[in-house]
Parts: structure tokens; sequence; C-alpha cells
């Protein structure tokens, strides 16, 4: 590096002095050929003006000394020729020649094609007398700075030997520790012997150097069987936690075991409530379609034994031959009212049978079937009217008249039953008149139900559990808290659809429902 260095400063240094020791010699030739075309146009004034060809050629000849000088021309006022000198020893002919005509100032020389070139004018009493012409090879210039070249070139070798001599000296002196240190380097990087030290072999910045590499060998060290130490005690740690996690793990599984069978017990459990909830449901409509059938066949059954009395009334008479003819009418007129009694009233039993027919039936098999929604909406608050005509509760239906789905009508009787039980038994538990409105719309193959009350609402730790089973408020009357789960797990399993819950205390209740359904055949 000090030897590559020294060298390009010195080839700068040289080319910028070769670069002005050209421009110097150029400056200084041109300088010499003037003072000399100077001193010859002087003493050719006189032959000039007399045309004296034969003097004006004796002060050429002046020339012959200068062997750079290619050619040397003395003119008269006209350009004509008056004497010319030609060197010898210059073999371009065509270059000797003299020029028919100056046409530029040349007083001040210059280098053309390898020449430099001078003319003056010659003046005699303010009077142009003639012309001087000189042409030289300028390879005298270069031979010169060749020469300058040389000099330098031999500087350069004294001083690139001087400088490998300084750099080989230097280079033992500072790659000896570095080497040493290298060489200890590879021994600890290839042992992983961190006991090793660098030799120190000079008191200088390399020798601090191999002192703080040391110490930091000996610090590394000591890090060394520190870590060891620690990977052995970690080691031992290790062996400890999986033996604790071994003994963990197998009382996990353990635990996890019983888990599961609890959890399916659980499930069998919850399953069996269900269906309990669910035949509850049915027997309480059972109960309550009993209790709706019993008074039409009780008023038939009290017509009837009136019927009957009157009938015996009527047959003792005829018997006795005393039966006159408003007896006979009077007869009549009760045959026919009691028969519009027991006809009206076996009728509305049949009505009561026949919508409890279908809804049992939807309720107890779980089959797909067409209906109507708002229409089936309406059978199933017929059968929930032995509860629902104790109070003076509002049902509100906005639904489409036409709307025929394909889907189970069992299991949206159970959503709604317990939908509207639920707002009667907490919802309306205070009210003497509550309101409750449903919506239902059709769109892009989903069903959008809205189910609201203006009941009493819902805390929001209530509104949280509200779809967890066996979460309810009621368990000290016999409420099972199953009645919002069972519609959740309908919604969301059986008929794939959404179920969300929004409540405010005292401020009502909010059921969006959203199900995916098949219109009937012949719908749109």
């Amino acid at each position: 590096m000090i030897t590559v260095s020294s060298v390009i400063s010195l080839l700068l240094a040289i080319g910028t002095i070769s670069y002005f020791n050209i421009l110097n010699i150029k400056k200084r030739a041109i300088e010499n050929i003037s003072v000399l075309g100077e001193v010859i146009a002087e003493r050719s004034t006189a032959a000039l003006a007399f045309m004296d060809a034969r003097q004006s050629e004796r002060n050429l000849l002046a020339l012959r000394h200068m062997k750079h000088i290619v050619t040397a021309c003395l003119y008269n006022n006209d350009y004509l020729v008056v004497a010319q000198y030609i060197n010898p020893q210059y073999k371009n002919g065509a270059a000797q020649t003299c020029p028919r005509q100056i046409l530029s100032d040349l007083s001040h020389g210059v280098y053309k094609a390898d020449n430099m070139i001078w003319g003056k004018k010659i003046f005699l009493d303010n009077s142009v007398v003639g012309y001087i012409y000189i042409k030289a090879d300028d390879s005298f210039v270069y031979n010169e700075f060749y020469e300058g070249i040389s000099r330098y070139l031999i500087i350069i070798l004294v001083v690139i030997s001087f400088s490998l001599v300084v750099a080989n000296r230097v280079q033992k002196i500072v790659s000896r520790p570095i080497i040493e240190l290298e060489l200890t380097a590879r021994i600890i990087a290839a042992n992983k012997d961190y006991s090793i030290r660098a030799e120190k072999i000079s008191d200088d910045e390399l020798g601090d150097f191999i002192d703080a590499f040391n110490s930091m060998l000996e610090q590394t060290e000591n890090n060394e069987k520190t870590l060891l130490i620690q990977k052995q005690q970690l080691e031992s740690h290790q062996q400890h936690l999986e033996m604790m996690v071994k003994q963990r793990t197998s009382k996990l599984q353990e635990l996890n075991n019983e888990l599961k069978e609890t959890l399916t017990q659980v499930e069998e459990m919850q399953e069996q409530l269900i269906e309990s909830e669910k035949m509850a449901s049915l027997g309480a409509l059972v109960a309550g379609i009993a209790h709706e059938v019993n008074t039409p066949i009780g008023i038939c059954l009290t017509a009837a034994s009136f019927l009957k009395e009157r009938y015996d009334i009527l047959l003792s008479l005829y018997n006795k031959d005393a039966m006159t003819q408003e007896a006979f009418e009077e007869f009549l007129k009760i045959v026919k009212e009691s028969a519009e009694i027991m006809l009206k009233n076996i009728q509305r039993a049949t009505d009561v049978i026949q919508n409890f027919k279908k809804v049992a039936v939807d309720q107890s098999v779980e089959d797909k079937r067409c209906f109507n929604v708002k229409d089936y909406l309406y059978e199933i608050i017929k059968s929930l009217q032995p509860r629902l005509k104790k109070h003076k509760h509002i049902i509100n239906i906005q639904a489409p008249e036409q709307l025929s789905i394909m889907s189970y009508p069992g299991s949206f009787y159970q959503i709604f039953s317990n939908l509207i039980l639920n707002s009667l038994i907490h919802g309306f538990s205070a009210m003497e008149q509550g309101v409750i409105d449903i919506k239902i719309s059709y769109d892009k193959h989903r069903l959008a139900i809205v189910y609201t009350d203006n009941g009493k609402g819902m805390t929001e730790d209530v509104l949280m559990k509200v779809f967890e089973p066996f979460a309810t408020t009621m368990r000290n009357r016999g409420g099972t808290g199953l009645g919002a789960h069972i519609i959740y797990n309908i919604i969301t399993q059986q008929l794939q659809g959404k179920i969300n819950c929004e409540s405010h205390l005292n401020n009502g209740v909010r059921f969006d429902i959203n199900i995916p359904v098949v219109l009937c055949e012949g719908e749109s």
C-alpha cells in the first residue's frame, strides 16, 4: 500500500510537471526562433531594400548550425522569394518549399503539422521592404521532454525501491503481531479452547491490541465456564420439569377423560331435558285443547240432556193421548234450538281439534312440508289461546299473505310458542296488557323475522346468558331455562339460520331472526 500510494503520487506529480515542462519548452523554442529571426531580419533590411539576393542568402546561412530548422525564406514586399535556406539533413522536400503567400500573422509563432512556424514583416523607415519566414521541426521539443521523462523514470525506480524496502520493514513490524493474532484465533476457533493467549511482541499500539484481545479471551473463558455451569443446572431443571410435566399430563389426561364422560352425560341429560321440554309444551297444549274442547262438549251434553227430557215429556203425553198441537210445536222449536246449539258447539270443538292435530303432528314429527307462514302463525296463536285468553295481551302480525315455504313447521311452532310464552311468563309478568309485534319479510331466499314485545326487558347479565342452557330467572317458579336455548339450537342447527337478541331493562325485548328458506313450487 505504501509503494502503490507513493508511485501514484509520483506519477501524478510527474505528469503535472511534464505537462507544464512541454508548455515551457515550446514557449522557449518560440522565443529562441523569434530572437534568431529578429537578428536575421535586422541584418537583411538593406539587402531586401536593394534586392541583394546574395547577401540575403548569406544572412540565411547563419541558420545552418540550427539542426531543427527545416527551411527559411526572405520575401520582398510583393511576396517574391529573394532568398531561401533549406536544411540538407531534412528529407521531406515538400515541407521545405517556401509558401507563395503569408496570410496570417506569425510573429508570435505557431505549431502546425509537427512544425513550428514563425514569420515577421521587415520594415525600413516605417515602410515594409520584405518578409521573413522560418519553419522548424518541433521534434527537438519532445526530445527534450523525453530526456526529462527518463530522469523522472530513474527517480521513480529509486523511490519504488526505497518504498519496497521501507514497506518490507514496516510490514514485518506490523504483520507479525497480526499474524500471531490470526494463528491464535484460528487455534481457538478450531479447538474451542479459550485458555490460549496471544504472545505480546511489542509495547506499541499493536501490543495494546494484543493485551485487549487476551483480556477478551479471559472474559470469554470465564463466561464459558459460567455458561457450562448454568447449562448443567438447566439440564437438571429440565429433567425435573419433564418429570413434573409427565405427571401433570397424566393427571390432566385422567381429568380430561372424566370431563369427556361428564360432558357426554350432560349432553345426554340436556337432550332428555329438551325432549322433556318439548313434551311438556305438547302436554300443556293438550291440556289447553282439552279445556277448550270440554266447554262446547259440555254445552252439547246439556242441550242433548234437555232435549231428551223434553222428548220424554212429549212421549208421555203421546201415550196418554194428551198431546196437543201447542205442545208438539213447542217441542219442535226446542229440537231446532237444541240442534243449532249442538251443531255450533260441535263445529267449534271440531275446529279446535283440527287445529290441535296440525300443530301437534308438526311438533312431534320433524318432516318438511309446504305451509303458508302467516296462516300457520295464526294457527300457533290459536293453539295458545288457553294461555292467552286469561289476559288482554295483543299480538300483531305483519307478513306477506301468499308467502309459502318448504320447511319444518314443527320447528316454527317451537320457536314462536317459546317466544310468546317467554313474553307472557317473563316480559308481561307484572302487566295486564302487553303488546307483541311479529314482522316477517322475505328477500333473496332468506326469511327475516323481527319479534318484539314491550315487556320489562332484561338486564345486561341476563342478556349475555339468554341463549345458554338452564339460564333462567324463574327457577323458583318452575322455569327450566331451556326455552331460549331450544330456539337457538333450532335456528342455528336445524334451520341453518342466525338469531340475535337485544334488550334493555324496562324497555322490552327484540329478537332478529334470519333463516334461509326455499319457496314452495309456484311461489315467486
